[in-house]
């Protein structure tokens, strides 16, 4: 069959003219129709076909006619399996952005009634490949490789293809370790295959193992896959260019070297890497490039030779924004200045080296997190899946069952909701007690202050009038008992007085403290005998000190408070 399928293929473009139901496309409906470990094979050598013949847009626009007729036969013949073959060959043929992860959602839908874990595997790799889900690209490659390990790898065409993917989605998320594990596994696999039809892949596979082991300070090995990149010929590098990955290999291997000290052997492999990248315009490599220089005159102390590779790839990374390169940058920069005793300069880049870093790290933690919503996502498919396939064959049955469980609902719902609201009523009514409680509290507090107040006036007018009344020589009777009957401030009653005054006002003391922290009891005390509204005689005869007294606390209480003279001490408490 498979000698035959590329003179049927050839008679796809020419047999449009004829009737609809063409050979080819009877070719193309049996591949797809195919259930055996043979389907995979079969309709990726139709896709191999396509890209082998299909070169000019006339060729291609007859193989996208196709897709019209194929279209067409499906949907007067629906069947899942076919309607999930050509979405696959669709987007094989036709990728492009209006492709939607959503896309690979419907096709997975669709495949899961039929039960065939092959098919399911192609569908999670291409899942995993697309180029606008990076954040589903590990897991449903790891997915696709569970699958591809039940069924037998031998019946997948670019069955290490997966395994480079993960690798570098690993690399990505700072696991070097695990990425060589998976690198190693797609070498062998690529090995085994014989074919060798993606050099592109084993090219980026050996740049994330060298990369890998360099991260880990293991350069032998990381030297010994750069080499396998300069020594593959220059025809199998067909989409890459063979200049820029010499100088790419070349540098990695120049970066070894440096870290080594083997600055000699380290230089015209660095320069081999720079002059490449400039010459095909590559601003990542050139900014990676002028890292590595930054790194390798930094360890030989030139400081001024590297401030200035180090400034190129700053520059060169900030038009692009190239985070790990601005990164790399900055910390070079922040070590130079500090060596050089910049302390300012220092701290800037080693702030933005932090930013950067933290930044990067935030992805990682994204990268890592999308893995886990992956797994839930798919996890929540299959289930729902399962659910519709069980709903749909039990829904007569279970019709009344659910409006019975609805309407019981509905009642509970209700009886819960009123009970809720007799307990938020409750609540707000007790809050409302508890308010006015307080409210009434405070009201009775201010009460007993403002009388205290005016017994303090009225003693001071007493003894006022003793002072009047010098001319007896002992006070009469009725007016010593009332002096001696009002309150006079001692420890005691002082304490009682505070008591009495934090409830009638509860913010005063607290932002006398926070406004002073210093201050002391006598201060409060006059503070308070102060926002009471007492003069300066009254407050005296209140604390049994002279009016002079009076005046100079007043004026330490001034300074403790840090007032200003435009500021009477009278509106600055009265203001708390």
């Amino acid at each position: 069959m498979k000698q035959l399928l590329p003179f049927f293929l050839f008679m796809i473009p020419l047999a449009f003219t004829a009737d609809s139901q063409t050979r080819g496309t009877k070719l193309i409906l049996e591949a797809w129709k195919t259930t055996d470990h043979s389907q995979t094979r079969k309709c990726r050598e139709l896709v191999d076909y396509f890209f082998e013949h299909a070169i000019t847009p006339g060729q291609k626009q007859a193989y996208y006619k196709e897709i019209g007729q194929l279209k067409q036969y499906v949907q007067n013949h629906p069947a899942p399996r076919l309607k999930v073959r050509l979405m696959i060959y669709e987007f094989h043929i036709r990728i492009d952005s209006s492709f939607k992860p959503d896309f690979f959602d419907e096709a997975i839908n669709l495949a899961y009634p039929l039960k065939d874990d092959q098919l399911n595997a192609e569908l999670y790799l291409l899942r995993g490949s697309h180029p606008l889900s990076p954040d589903t690209r590990l897991f449903y490659n790891l997915k696709g490789i569970e699958l591809e390990k039940k069924i037998g790898i031998r019946y997948f065409p670019y069955g290490y293809v997966p395994y480079y993917e993960v690798s570098r989605c690993l690399y990505d998320l700072g696991d070097y370790r695990k990425a060589i594990d998976y690198g190693m596994q797609f070498l062998a696999l690529y090995y085994a295959s014989g074919s060798l039809l993606l050099p592109d892949h084993y090219i980026f596979q050996c740049d994330i193992l060298g990369a890998s082991f360099k991260n880990l300070n293991q350069f032998d090995s990381a030297r010994a896959y750069y080499q396998k990149i300069l020594q593959m010929r220059r025809p199998k590098m067909t989409n890459l260019d063979s200049t820029l990955w010499s100088g790419i290999a070349k540098g990695n291997i120049g970066q070894t070297y440096t870290r080594e000290g083997k600055y000699a052997l380290a230089l015209p492999l660095l320069e081999n890497y720079l002059r490449a990248a400039y010459q095909l315009h590559d601003r990542l490599n050139i900014a990676m490039a002028r890292n590595a220089f930054a790194d390798y005159y930094l360890r030989q102390g030139h400081y001024t030779r590297a401030l200035r590779a180090a400034r190129q790839a700053y520059d060169t990374a900030f038009n692009d924004s190239l985070f790990p390169q601005l990164r790399d940058a900055a910390q070079y920069i922040s070590l130079i200045h500090r060596r050089r005793n910049n302390i300012s300069e220092a701290f800037y880049y080693n702030d933005l080296y932090h930013s950067y870093q933290d930044s990067l790290r935030e992805l990682n933690k994204k990268g890592a997190f999308s893995v886990i919503q992956a797994q839930l996502a798919f996890d929540n498919l299959q289930h729902s899946l399962a659910i519709s396939q069980s709903v749909a064959l039990q829904q007569r049955q279970k019709q009344q069952l659910i409006l019975t469980s609805i309407s019981l609902l509905l009642v509970i719902t209700g009886l819960l909701y009123n009970r809720k609201r007799i307990k938020d009523r409750a609540k707000l009514e007790k809050i409302a007690s508890d308010y006015q409680n307080a409210q009434a509290e405070i009201d009775q507090a201010r009460e007993r202050i403002r009388f205290f107040t005016q017994l303090i006036v009225e003693k001071n007018n007493l003894i006022q009038g003793l002072e009047t009344h010098n001319k007896w020589e002992t006070p009469p009777a009725e007016l010593k008992n009332q002096l001696l009957s009002n309150a006079i401030i001692t420890e005691t009653e002082w304490e009682k007085f505070r008591g009495e005054f934090t409830k009638a006002f509860p913010h005063f003391f607290l932002r006398m403290h926070q406004n002073a922290p210093n201050i002391t009891p006598a201060m409060e005390r006059l503070a308070a005998l102060i926002f009471l509204g007492l003069n300066n005689y009254q407050i005296a005869n209140t604390l049994g000190i002279s009016k002079d007294s009076v005046t100079r606390s007043k004026h330490r209480l001034r300074n403790l408070l840090y007032l200003t003279h435009e500021k009477t001490l009278e509106s600055y408490l009265f203001d708390l």
